[in-house]
């Protein structure tokens, strides 16, 4: 079965992106997190619409901001594993 990801209600945290950086303000805990390129693009994609994992890589492999090329499976899923865990992120 194939996980299909998305980001929770912004209620639960504040993003903030400006050129290609960002960062996110957890809400409970009051905790804020350096978002790197790849993390900006991923959120803002997840925040419009539901994934798969080898879609989303799809999607951000095209934009011209990222490095096709550290973009595989694995750094994807390592991104989402970890928004998963702070709270940002929900997957069925």
């Amino acid at each position: 079965m194939t996980e299909t990801w998305s980001a929770r209600p912004s209620e639960f945290y504040e993003f903030k992106s400006w050129g290609s950086d960002g960062v996110i303000f957890l809400c409970d805990s009051g905790d804020t997190h350096l978002l790197n390129p790849m993390g900006v693009q991923a959120l803002e994609l997840l925040q419009s619409s539901s994934f798969q994992l080898i879609d989303l890589v799809r999607e951000l492999s095209l934009s011209p901001a990222l490095d096709a090329e550290s973009i595989t499976p694995n750094s994807v899923l390592g991104l989402l594993t970890e928004l998963y865990y702070l709270g940002i992120l929900s997957k069925k």
